[in-house]
């Protein structure tokens, strides 16, 4: 099916008026920098030069000279914005075309600029940073940890046994040369600065550095937050103690049923939902969260029907909902090499696959996988005869 075309549309664009990708301009003047900005730090949109902020149609002298000037006001931001154009000749209005831009976030001549609603609004310096947060264009793991305190808070025995699990030879003595080779230390004259991601492993306690970086558990008697708490634990050693203290408390609190394999006399204890699909989970969570917005921690809530794990950060900017558990897309790309270098997690994409699968294979209904500005995982769990949850 055919676009319309931009005369045959215009009428509907006159009477709706200017909204979150519709601008109208009667002139070029020095504000149009602006709207550029503000549509290409968005998901795009149209400037109708020649029409009046009440939409009524003004025209306008369409030159080369006034595209070179439009072209010209577009490179002049920093970033600079590639624009295109479209004519309606017979009532002479020039249409800006804009595009999301891939290189986010973009300065006009005097600040940065966003669409809200049917106007572009000029950012503050908190709000920048949130529009990055939101855009995943900060990067949280590879920053300079100003809190960490080397000769208090760094553990080696945290660092000799992440290296173990590598299987890298290395010595103990030039354990700094080891930081430094990870990626997460750097030398600043006699000093050792550790960045996010050397806090985030490598901290004898989290507890004094950070407090979002924390994992909070909870058992709730019942099937919703209404009901009494059983049980809770916060953990906030470091982040894979974190997901080992968080996988002893849903084994604590999560039944075990014994199974017969075939060909065997001996029962085996078997988790009620797989414990690799949750300790899967659980490392997606504390790899994948967004740690630069500090008011929330992962979280662990166990209820009579179902496991719910969730962190805060919505899917990267980069992975479409379509290539979710098919493709991997790294928010904390350092935080990731380390899981991977440790073998926690492969890299490859296919964590969601294998929760799935080994969901399917214990018989379990299939996993939801949510997605607002939290990222949820819900694993239901298996009634017992009479159809309780819990045993008596």
């Amino acid at each position: 099916m055919k676009k319309p075309t931009p005369l045959k549309n215009l009428q509907s664009v006159l009477k709706k008026g200017e909204d979150y990708k519709t601008e109208f301009k009667e002139t070029v003047d020095n504000n149009l920098d602006r709207e550029i900005v503000a549509f290409a730090n968005a998901p795009g949109g149209r400037i109708y030069i020649g029409v009046t902020d009440e939409g009524k149609i003004k025209g306008v002298n369409i030159t080369n000279k006034l595209k070179r000037k439009i072209e010209n006001i577009a490179k002049n931001c920093d970033p600079k914005i590639p624009v295109s154009f479209q004519e309606i000749k017979k009532e002479k209005i020039l249409i800006i075309e804009v595009k999301e831009s891939e290189d986010k976030p973009h300065c006009g001549t005097s600040n940065f600029y966003i669409r809200s609603g049917s106007t572009s609004r000029e950012l503050r310096t908190r709000e920048i940073r949130e529009f990055m947060e939101t855009e995943d264009l900060l990067s949280f793991d590879t920053v300079s940890c100003k809190q960490f305190n080397f000769k208090k808070d760094f553990d080696k025995k945290k660092l000799f046994s992440f290296m173990d699990r590598t299987g890298t030879k290395y010595s103990k003595r030039n354990y700094t040369q080891i930081l430094e080779n990870l990626e997460v230390a750097k030398r600043q004259g006699s000093k050792i600065i550790l960045n996010n991601a050397g806090a985030l492993f490598f901290s004898k306690n989290l507890e004094r550095i950070f407090l979002h970086t924390e994992t909070s558990c909870a058992l709730f008697k019942g099937t919703d937050k209404s009901h009494d708490i059983i049980d809770r634990k916060i953990f906030n050693e470091d982040i894979i103690s974190n997901v080992e203290y968080s996988m002893h408390f849903l084994k604590r609190n999560l039944r075990l049923e014994y199974k017969f394999p075939k060909g065997q006399l001996r029962r085996e204890e078997v988790l009620e939902i797989p414990e690799e699909a949750l300790r899967e989970a659980l490392l997606n969570a504390v790899t994948h969260r967004n740690y630069i917005f500090e008011s929330t921690s992962v979280t662990v809530e166990i209820f009579d029907d179902r496991v719910e794990i969730y962190n805060f950060g919505v899917l990267p900017k980069k992975l479409k909902r379509s290539e979710f558990g098919k493709k991997s897309v790294f928010r904390n790309q350092l935080i990731a090499d380390l899981m991977i270098k440790a073998k926690y997690i492969n890299g490859r994409g296919t964590g969601v696959k294998k929760m799935r699968r080994l969901v399917r294979k214990a018989g379990l209904k299939p996993i939801k996988f949510e997605f607002s500005n939290f990222t949820t995982v819900t694993f239901y769990r298996r009634p017992l005869p009479g159809g309780n949850f819990i045993a008596n």
